[in-house]
């Protein structure tokens, strides 16, 4: 076992703690006591939006319950970029990996919780111009959101591990320095892989069948029943597949037919579909939106044939 991998067992007996605090203070990062994944302190984000004093660390280490979790805030304040890769399959899990390293660099800061998920850190080419973005089986924490660095995962029981060299340590300037264009682009080429291991990849020809499938699974059925076949068909979009527009565009057609109004549209829509990919980038609720106008346009269109 690694000296790392050593000390990573003796912070989980201990946890957050003044000493643990300080020591990652004076490498230049701020963090704060989590129980398990979730941070309870209410104004969490501010730490990562401004910089903190030390005193302000210092009260909370000095008051928080024995056995907390090691948690690292991003925003502003944070020079780093973390590429959250949640996949539970070794082999694609290496494969994205193996992106992470060609497009970005090798960075000696890793951290490992549920193996194979794994946690990378860079650092930020400018501060302010990155943003978190998150994705089925891949997040990158950068203007935003915390991560447990230390501690014990609340799944496995285990401590999380920095099989190479930790914050614990070292500071951010060992890890390799990435821009907004890079990080975007090996996004573009994660999910890639991601859907072509969760089989999300579909060729041109089968969009027509699929479409005719989605429409065959929603026949006959009404009220609840209606509702849940929508959220499993939404469930199905991931951005490397390049179908959320086509099965959104396909959901809003049917309720509109059926006489749901664009309100109860929106609201089907916002957990599956605006939450779930709101770190692209791209305005969500607008996209609907246009996608209700173009659909009520085609069915009124349509009305005026008959």
């Amino acid at each position: 076992m690694t000296n790392n991998a050593n000390e990573n067992r003796r912070y989980h007996w201990v946890g957050y703690n003044v000493r643990f605090a300080r020591r990652l203070y004076d490498n230049g990062f701020v963090t704060i006591p989590a129980d398990g994944k979730r941070v309870f302190l209410k104004d969490w984000p501010d730490y990562g939006r401004f910089n903190t004093d030390w005193e302000k660390l210092e009260r909370i280490a000095r008051t928080t319950s024995p056995g907390r979790n090691i948690s690292h805030v991003f925003g502003p304040a944070s020079d780093l970029v973390g590429v959250d890769i949640d996949v539970t399959d070794p082999t694609t899990s290496l494969k994205v990996q193996r992106l992470a390293m060609r497009m970005l660099g090798c960075t000696p800061f890793i951290r490992v919780g549920s193996f194979p998920k794994v946690a990378w850190f860079y650092r930020k080419s400018e501060r302010g111009e990155h943003q978190s973005m998150r994705f089925p089986n891949l997040e990158i924490f950068s203007s935003s959101g915390q991560m447990v660095w230390f501690g014990n995962h609340p799944v496995t029981g285990k401590p999380y591990v920095w099989p190479d060299r930790s914050p614990m340590r070292d500071q951010s300037s060992v890890c390799p320095i990435v821009s907004p264009q890079m990080i975007k682009a090996f996004v573009t080429a994660a999910n890639k892989v991601i859907a072509d291991h969760l089989g999300l990849l579909e060729p041109s020809a089968r969009r027509d069948e699929d479409e005719v499938d989605m429409r065959e699974e929603r026949r006959g059925v009404i009220c609840q029943a209606y509702k849940k076949v929508l959220l499993k068909q939404l469930a199905r979009m991931h951005p490397a597949a390049g179908n959320r527009h086509r099965i959104v565009t396909s959901v809003i057609g049917s309720m509109l037919g059926r006489g749901y109004n664009p309100t109860e549209v929106k609201k089907l829509l916002q957990k599956p579909y605006v939450d779930r990919f709101n770190g692209d980038g791209t305005n969500r609720t607008r996209k609907i939106e246009q996608i209700i106008r173009g659909v009520q346009r085609k069915q009124a269109r349509s009305r005026g044939r008959r």
